[in-house]
C-alpha cells in the first residue's frame, strides 16, 4: 500500500510536559497510593498534571496486581489497578494518561437518570444520555459494542481504539497529548477524527494544545496501542 505523509508546521501554546515530582504528594491521600514506588509516583503525577484536577476526583482508590494474565493496568470510574510489573516501565506515565482518561470517561463525566438511557452500557451500568461522554461515543459507535454504520479503521487513533468507545476516549486522550502534532494532521482529512480532537481539546483539555509528536503522520496506517508509540 502507498504510503501518503502530510506534513505541517504551526506554533501554538506550548505547555509544560511533566508535573513537579512535589505534586505528587496531592495524591497521597488517596488510599494505596502512598504503597507505589517513587517512580511510579512520579510517573502518575506527571500524568495527572495534563488533566483539569477535577477531571479526577473521582478516583478514590489505587491497587496493585500480580497476575501477568491480566492487562498491565484497569481504571473505571473510582479504582485504578496497576500490574506491580509495570510500575518501573519506560512507559508508565502514558500508560497513566490512559488509564486516567478512563477515570475522567467513567467517573468525572456523568449523566441523570431522568435523562434516560443511552444505547451505552458500561459493562451492566446504564450510561445516560446527558453524560457528557456520549457525545463522543456517537462519533463512531452506535453502541458499546459496534461501529456506525460507514465508519472504518481510520476513524479512530489506533487499532485499540477501535475495539469499543471506552478504549477510543481513553486512547484518543493519550494520543491528544502525547502526539498532538499527528493528531491535528489525521483530523485535518478525517471528519470523525476532527470531531474527537475538538471534543478532547474542549471538553477534556480545557482549550489546550500540546506541541508533542511528529509534524508528520501516516493518513493510512495506524498502530495498535497509543501507550506503545
Amino acid at each position: 500500500m502507498k504510503k501518503v505523509f502530510v506534513f505541517v508546521f504551526v506554533f501554538l501554546q506550548v505547555l509544560p510536559a511533566t508535573a513537579a515530582l512535589g505534586e505528587s504528594l496531592v495524591w497521597e491521600q488517596i488510599p494505596g497510593f502512598s504503597s507505589l514506588p517513587a517512580g511510579a509516583k512520579e510517573g502518575f503525577a506527571q500524568a495527572a498534571d495534563f488533566f483539569k484536577p477535577a477531571c479526577l476526583d473521582s478516583l478514590k482508590k489505587v491497587e496493585t496486581f500480580t497476575n501477568r494474565t491480566l492487562p498491565r493496568a484497569l481504571a473505571g470510574a473510582n479504582l485504578l489497578k496497576i500490574r506491580a510489573d509495570v510500575l518501573q516501565a519506560e512507559n508508565f506515565s502514558q500508560l497513566m494518561i490512559h488509564e486516567l482518561a478512563h477515570v475522567v470517561d467513567l467517573g468525572h463525566f456523568r449523566g441523570s437518570q431522568d435523562a434516560g438511557e443511552s444505547k451505552f452500557r458500561d459493562g451492566h451500568l446504564p450510561i445516560f444520555k446527558n453524560d457528557p461522554s456520549v457525545e463522543f461515543y456517537r462519533i463512531s459507535w452506535q453502541d458499546e459494542k459496534f461501529w456506525k454504520r460507514g465508519s472504518n479503521e481510520l476513524d479512530f487513533v489506533t487499532g485499540y481504539a477501535a475495539t469499543d468507545p471506552f478504549e477510543d476516549f481513553a486512547e484518543s486522550a493519550l494520543f491528544f497529548v502525547m502526539h498532538n502534532r499527528e493528531f491535528r494532521i489525521l483530523a485535518a482529512e478525517n471528519k470523525k477524527l476532527a470531531q474527537k480532537f475538538a471534543f478532547m481539546r474542549e471538553k477534556v483539555f480545557a482549550g489546550k494544545v500540546f506541541e508533542t509528536g511528529k509534524s508528520f503522520a501516516d493518513l493510512k496506517v495506524r498502530e495498535w496501542d497509543a501507550t506503545r508509540i
